[in-house]
């Protein structure tokens, strides 16, 4: 569960700032206590790096390390997510700064040990906001730290102004409206029936979230093959397709993309759960791959058809399930062994398909293809749509707060002149981040 913490703190007898500059980040994981038994009994770190979404070339030795050391990654998980949240409320600058350097440091523990895209690079955000000038200053140059003092002498201009009632009640108004939106959530929480990424109201202001609270104990991988012979037998030769960082051939070392996001890799993850008519996308991606969609294409990292004359006739997935190599075997070359288990999908053809799901379009050449959503609809960034949602959100609480008369631009100014380089360095990494996943686009 997550719990969205707002620290207010104009001055040391006021307890009241801007909302969107005080933002606090409290996870609690209670869920994993209630969930997995591998959380208990301290072995869900056994299986967590060889079976999460999209391994990369760290996760093969963080896998083989010693059991005690797992049991200690779980434990310090435990500790991390349920305990160290809650220095963030106590009072103490020191106890929040370190509250702040415990997220961060586990955030990046996640990044180095897999492909989470950006998720835990944002975590780190909120955390900014566990430091002030005092605990950032040595990160910047003397040159850079004598304006500050320029900007504490504008903001003295002000800094007797009464206190704005109007705000306060504000807040007050959202607190309540929260916690009253929270119930349901607290209900779900405490119940022995407990569901996770749930929302109850239809705005989705609130829900419950839970990453991870079962931990897949065995690796399946959904292989995609196809054939050009028009009758498949027992001696058909299947050619397999590749994806750009989802476990495949086993010789392949697993990629390393992070804050960058391969939205069909991990799809096909979950895929590998599922029966393929849970998921449409997959049985669109399948006609795009025999249709030979260059768009589709640009999706994997290998089609072996692509610069053939002649398109699959068909095109099946396997199931296998896959295991790392064990330490000393590094001489065969392989990161993988795989076995295989049993067909995920039959073999199928575009007329096939075209039978099966009706018709909607037809190619130049008159072959039609199913009905269904575009699947680049499925690989869109959501890095643009949070840039978007956070500029209307800055858009949104400013224009609320100036109707109400209880903020004014003055208030924001005062606060940026009294924390110069926390707003900064927050700001800055928001840009930063999303300057090198636009150069990841082009480069990947």
């Amino acid at each position: 569960m997550c719990v969205l913490i707002y620290r207010c703190k104009i001055s040391q007898l006021n307890m009241c700032l801007d909302i969107e500059l005080n933002l606090r980040l409290l996870i609690i994981d209670v869920h994993q206590i209630r969930g997995d038994k591998c959380w208990r009994d301290l072995t869900c770190m056994n299986y967590h790096y060889e079976t999460q979404p999209v391994p990369n070339p760290i996760s093969w030795f963080m896998h083989h390390a010693p059991q005690e050391w797992h049991m200690f990654e779980t434990m310090s998980n435990h500790v991390v997510e349920l305990v160290m949240p809650w220095l963030l409320l106590l009072p103490w600058r020191s106890a929040v700064a370190m509250g702040g350097v415990v997220q961060i440091l586990f955030q990046t523990v996640i990044i180095v040990s897999g492909n989470f895209s950006f998720l835990n690079w944002l975590t780190m955000l909120p955390a900014i906001f566990c430091f002030d000038d005092e605990h950032l200053s040595p990160l910047f140059s003397l040159k850079t730290l004598k304006c500050v003092p320029v900007a504490e002498k504008l903001a003295d201009r002000n800094h007797h102004r009464p206190v704005r009632y109007q705000r306060a009640v504000l807040n007050c108004m959202i607190g309540m409206f929260l916690a009253f939106l929270s119930i349901p959530v607290v209900q779900n929480l405490l119940s022995p029936n407990q569901q996770m990424n749930t929302s109850f109201e239809s705005f989705r202001l609130v829900n419950t979230y839970g990453a991870f609270g079962s931990i897949t104990k065995d690796r399946t991988e959904v292989i995609l093959e196809g054939t050009t012979d028009e009758q498949f037998t027992a001696n058909t030769r299947w050619k397999e397709f590749e994806f750009k960082c989802k476990p495949g051939r086993v010789t392949r070392t697993p990629c390393l993309i992070s804050p960058y996001h391969y939205r069909l890799d991990w799809l096909m993850w979950f895929a590998a759960f599922q029966h393929y008519q849970q998921n449409p996308w997959f049985i669109n991606l399948v006609a795009k791959l025999l249709e030979g969609d260059e768009d589709v294409r640009n999706l994997i990292a290998h089609d072996p058809f692509q610069n053939s004359s002649t398109l699959p006739k068909y095109i099946r997935a396997q199931h296998y399930g896959y295991q790392y190599t064990v330490p000393g075997s590094e001489g065969s070359g392989a990161v993988w062994t795989r076995k295989y288990l049993k067909p995920y999908m039959p073999p199928v053809s575009l007329t096939q398909l075209k039978e099966a799901t009706g018709l909607s379009r037809c190619r130049d050449d008159g072959i039609t293809v199913p009905p269904s959503p575009d699947p680049r609809e499925d690989m869109r960034h959501v890095s643009l749509l949070v840039s978007v949602w956070w500029c209307h959100v800055r858009d949104t609480l400013s224009r609320i707060s100036e109707w109400v008369g209880g903020l004014e631009l003055s208030d924001v100014r005062d606060f940026i002149s009294r924390q110069p380089i926390v707003v900064c360095i927050r700001s800055l990494g928001e840009v930063v981040l999303y300057i090198v996943y636009l150069w990841l686009e082009k480069v990947l």
